[in-house]
């Protein structure tokens, strides 16, 4: 059956899954997952108005740990994965993390979910396609070179679905460590245009327990493919960490109107 996306990504993604489930770091990927190119609806992402994408860094174990079965038509064929991924928000998503990003896109006319009337989200992991256990940050402490392998292979990952995907805005509002940070900007060739907004206070006036989170538009290169980057930091856990759910529609509504502007 036909796919999307190239088979050929798939396949790609499939196999590397596949072969780290053979090796000795098998124990250290979540039992029963399967390799997330991505989660959306394909269809509706490439009929948007703007074709947005958001970043995370590895799926969560969560998709893969609880009693219920996200992807009960995936057999570890392209189309199958395709078919699981692009069903994923219409199934039984892990909404508590995707939750943050969501309540930021609806501001401005997007959504993971079939809303109607707002355009479709695709969303990404830049560090790898696999899910660990223990989780990322936990998997660096105990073995860095791993996730350092891991990342390694799946940001070419990324980078080669980003070709296909062709976004013209990337979101990227997600805990990235700061080496992986610096990597991923130096090998993106980012070039910062304009802050969209800072937030330095909480609603009730209190100030973050962070330095402020700035959400910045910027310029980037994906193999030869340049696009934009709305980048947000710092996060802790989930996208936009803990500003709150107030700050995050106020992020949103000032993307829709720089978003505006610079149409």
């Amino acid at each position: 059956m036909e796919t999307i996306l190239t088979k050929k990504l798939y396949e790609e993604t499939i196999n590397y899954y596949q072969t780290i489930k053979n090796s000795e770091n098998s124990k250290y990927i979540v039992p029963k997952s399967l390799p997330v190119l991505f989660f959306g609806d394909l269809n509706k992402y490439f009929k948007s108005d703007l074709k947005v994408i958001t970043v995370g860094k590895n799926p969560s174990g969560h998709e893969f740990l609880s009693d219920v079965n996200r992807f009960p038509s995936y057999r570890k064929t392209p189309y199958s994965l395709e078919l699981s991924l692009s069903e994923y928000f219409k199934k039984n998503p892990y909404s508590s993390w995707f939750k943050h990003y969501n309540i930021y896109l609806e501001e401005f006319g997007y959504s993971f979910y079939n809303k109607p009337g707002y355009n479709k989200v695709i969303h990404t992991d830049i560090g790898s396609p696999l899910s660990t256990d223990p989780t990322w940050r936990q998997l660096e402490k105990e073995k860095k070179s791993l996730t350092e392998e891991l990342f390694k292979d799946g940001f070419e990952i990324w980078k080669r679905l980003i070709s296909e995907l062709l976004p013209d805005i990337i979101i990227m509002c997600c805990p990235l460590q700061i080496e992986m940070k610096k990597t991923v900007f130096k090998e993106l060739k980012l070039e910062k245009i304009d802050t969209i907004h800072t937030i330095t206070h909480k609603k009730d006036s209190t100030e973050l327990r962070q330095i402020p989170f700035e959400l910045t538009y910027n310029q980037i290169v994906v193999n030869g493919f340049k696009t934009k980057l709305v980048f947000g930091g710092i996060s802790r856990i989930n996208p936009f960490g803990i500003i709150g759910n107030d700050n995050i529609r106020l992020l949103g509504r000032k993307t829709e109107t720089f978003l505006n502007r610079t149409s």
